[in-house]
């Protein structure tokens, strides 16, 4: 999503005092008639590699990232493991 011409970036804090906008990873959660942040992940300029563009942190791929992202999200007792 871009948020350009908007003030949703501004509203979450992504923007920088540059005018700069973070990339973000945000997940709403609607509950009967209200919509409520559930979830977000930020990456300032700081936190790229050197060298590198900015990019979300944590890395989105792996299969717990995906679960916490769910509202019952992974669960206290489920961790990754080698082999199922």
């Amino acid at each position: 999503m871009q948020t350009l011409g908007d003030d949703y970036a501004n509203d979450l804090g992504l923007i920088d005092p540059d005018g700069w906008e973070y990339p973000a990873l945000v997940v709403f959660q609607r509950a009967a008639d209200k919509v409520r942040l559930f979830w977000a992940s930020e990456m300032s300029k700081e936190m790229a590699d050197p060298g590198q563009d900015p990019r979300d942190a944590p890395d989105i791929a792996s299969l717990w990232s995906i679960l916490d992202l769910t509202p019952g999200g992974r669960g206290t007792e489920w961790y990754p493991k080698l082999s199922y």
